[in-house]
């Protein structure tokens, strides 16, 4: 699998609303989105597709977000204030 570079991709970060995807490199491939918390709990997962939002719903905390379409995969740390 490998490494997506994810630093630049989602914004504001950290985020007092939604987050926001700033990168095309989503727009041809099948690609994955899971949010967990810090103990690994599942919060969310959803398929990124004419999606550029999300996180409204997340309560304030620190969460990773693992992105992975085919067998590359990466994964950044998100912050909700």
């Amino acid at each position: 699998e490998e490494n997506l570079q994810l630093n630049d991709v989602v914004y504001p970060n950290p985020s007092k609303g939604d987050f926001r995807f700033s990168s095309n490199l989503f727009k041809e491939k099948k690609v994955i989105a899971t949010i967990t918390d810090m103990q690994g709990r599942l919060i969310e997962q959803f398929e990124i597709i004419n999606k550029n939002t999300f996180g409204a719903r997340l309560m304030p905390g620190i969460y990773l977000l693992r992105i992975a379409t085919g067998n590359t995969a990466g994964v950044i740390r998100l912050i909700k204030e």
